[in-house]
């Protein structure tokens, strides 16, 4: 019969090699002794052992998917940036994990859970996964995901919930469901973060959640990815988009989705081109308004104007073919397609919501409109285009302005926040 071994500092040896008294390693305590046949010994009280590193706190990040997205691509970025030597970071995505899944690091798990559709084992599901994996912190990313997460900390009592607001793709208030879904939350003793101030006042004027258990923690890009000579990229996704270099482009990389309001930045353009025949528009992105604004481009005659992108990874060059960004939102938080465009030396036409204004300072980097007023920004795209050193200026300041907004400084705002909640945990 084959002797059963243990690992030692020194090697791997039999238990019999071992002498009157061995330990080796328990998940369940840490230690665990092996005692010899002396019956005396058997009876002698053992004391924990206190060796070995203590385990790190464990941050569990909850969204639907790692689908490409605003909020999938903070989180990502955010979790590259993370010093993770005191902390363990781990995502759990409700449904499949999602194309920006594989740009995790290495040291960060993914679980999907896989659902395929609303399912009531959910949040049973999660608060499994929390409490097997003794989870310090969970935090919920986006709203579809809150009810879940609540439900799981009913599962997990120790665990501290934490409830993100990011914005939503279709409403500019809260609904009736997420007021329902905070309201629960809020006996659950949950906390609170926002990406935006606007988001802040919404979840404190709406859904009556304190001032002291909402943070603000701002969107940051990696700007490194933005420092590399435009010109290569420039040169590159005009020729991908059969695009003259005396064409002027004004582009928008968001979801199609009614709160993006692509609609309102369409009819802008159709009454731009009545002045600049050679305007062009880029939209990058996709979404469930795909066709309807489709539709809407053939109706206004534009169906050579306006080259739809789709989804790239390659945002950065998409932005360099540009000579203006335009915002045409009914809502953002800390907008990080706008922050990227500012990163991108771009002059920025935005509608005057949300915290469009903490980012763009209306004829400092950009011009703010007021939304769904295409005339408005038609009228902007004008001045800009008639105006080359207005124009560059703009941009300048925009580059200047989007420093403040680094991924590192982010990083290291949440890594503080989450710091605070372990150090109050019961």
């Amino acid at each position: 019969m084959d002797t059963e071994h243990v690992s030692t500092r020194k090697g791997r040896k039999s238990l019999s090699q071992l002498g009157d008294r061995a330990e080796i390693d328990s998940p369940d305590n840490g230690r665990l002794s092996l005692l010899s046949n002396d019956p005396e010994d058997r009876t002698k009280p053992r004391r924990p052992s206190n060796k070995g590193p203590r385990p790190r706190p464990v941050v569990m990040h909850v969204v639907n998917s790692l689908a490409p997205g605003g909020t999938e691509r903070m989180l990502v970025e955010l979790l590259r940036s993370f010093n993770t030597d005191s902390v363990q970071h781990s995502v759990v995505t409700l449904r499949e994990p999602g194309a920006l899944a594989s740009r995790l690091p290495d040291n960060v798990a993914c679980r999907p859970l896989c659902i395929k559709s609303r399912s009531a084992t959910a949040g049973v599901q999660l608060g499994l996964l929390a409490r097997r994996h003794r989870t310090t912190i969970l935090h919920a990313r986006n709203t579809g995901a809150w009810f879940d997460a609540t439900v799981a900390k009913l599962l997990s009592p120790g665990t501290q919930l934490v409830l993100g607001y990011h914005g939503s793709e279709t409403h500019k208030t809260l609904t009736k469901a997420q007021k329902r879904k905070i309201t629960l939350a809020k006996w659950s003793q949950a906390k609170f973060t926002s990406v935006s101030e606007s988001g802040r006042v919404l979840l404190q004027n709406e859904a009556s959640v304190p001032n002291e258990r909402v943070d603000l923690l701002r969107n940051g890009i990696d700007l490194t990815r933005f420092s590399e000579s435009p010109e290569i990229g420039r040169n590159r996704i005009r020729r991908e988009f059969n695009l003259e270099a005396d064409d002027f482009v004004v582009g928008n990389v968001g979801s199609l989705t009614p709160i993006k309001n692509q609609r309102c930045l369409l009819n802008a353009v159709a009454k731009a081109k009545l002045k600049i025949p050679r305007i062009k528009l880029m939209i990058a992105g996709d979404g469930p308004l795909r066709e309807s604004l489709a539709r809407q481009t053939r109706e206004l005659g534009l169906e050579r104007c306006v080259r739809w992108v789709g989804m790239r990874d390659d945002i950065p060059a998409i932005l360099s073919a540009l000579d203006v960004y335009a915002c045409s939102s009914l809502f953002e938080g800390t907008s990080c397609a706008i922050l990227e465009a500012m990163a991108s030396s771009l002059p920025i036409i935005a509608t005057r919501v949300g915290d469009n204004a903490l980012l763009v300072e209306d004829g400092t980097n950009g011009i703010l409109v007021p939304p769904e007023d295409s005339d408005a920004m038609a009228r902007s795209v004008l001045e800009l285009f008639e105006n080359r050193s207005y124009r560059h200026a703009l941009g300048e300041k925009s580059r200047h302005r989007a420093q403040s907004f680094s991924i590192a400084r982010c990083a290291q705002r949440y890594e503080a926040y989450y710091r605070q909640l372990i150090e109050i945990r019961p």
